[in-house]
């Protein structure tokens, strides 16, 4: 197994002290049409410290086209996410299969590798469903902050539905997580670590197909 943390804009966290400690760290990109104000800067330490970096956009309803392109923004300026692209779908008002097919569908694309953050009950109930794309599940179930102290069943519940668990929460440092993988580069996607050459020609025409999808519907209505 793998161990890790997320990030965001709402925890200051000093990368360089988790470099000997972690495997990986999934940092977020924004919500909806919001950008996250750390992103980048995490971005960017996280690639100096060669730590393995993902990104999460917590997805929003109402215009696929803002959570794409601010996805597929942060790939334009930092190359492909060796940790994989996660849309996050914790909460009920974004539990929308098509919306997120369309999310994950739009970041393969890109060459990058697709999944989904939701809580685990959540996953396991069918409320969250795309089987075609891998799973990030959300349960805590002790409050320690320690993997040891979850039972063996327990584990093997979360084994049996994702291949990431964030197992701790916390409102003032980094949340905990672990990767059931011990080899992290199946999350490399199709693509490298740096864009390739057409890489911006490919998500211009991605916001294009997107913006004339927003025109069609429009009119129709």
């Amino acid at each position: 197994m793998k161990y890790g943390i997320d990030v965001s804009m709402f925890v200051d966290v000093n990368l360089a002290a988790y470099a000997y400690k972690i495997d990986f760290v999934i940092i977020r990109s924004g919500e909806g049409s919001a950008k996250d104000e750390k992103a980048d800067a995490y971005i960017k330490e996280a690639k100096r410290l060669g730590i393995p970096w993902g990104i999460y956009h917590v997805l929003r309803l109402g215009s696929i086209y803002n959570n794409v392109n601010n996805a597929a923004d942060v790939i334009r300026r930092h190359g492909i996410p060796p940790m994989g692209v996660w849309c996050d779908v914790e909460t009920p008002d974004a539990f929308d299969d098509e919306a997120i097919n369309e999310f994950c569908a739009q970041m393969e694309k890109l060459g990058a590798y697709a999944g989904i953050y939701a809580g685990l009950m959540d996953i396991r109930t069918g409320k969250v469903g795309c089987p075609k794309y891998d799973k990030w599940a959300a349960w805590y179930g002790t409050e320690t902050g320690y993997l040891r102290d979850f039972s063996k069943e327990d584990i093997d519940i979360v084994k049996g539905v994702c291949h990431l668990w964030q197992y701790y929460g916390s409102s003032t440092g980094p949340d905990k997580n672990v990767c059931f993988l011990d080899d992290l580069s199946v999350f490399k996607g199709r693509g490298k670590e740096e864009p390739k050459p057409d890489i911006t020609s490919r998500i211009d025409d991605i916001i294009k197909q997107l913006q004339d999808l927003k025109e069609a519907v429009t009119n129709e209505t």
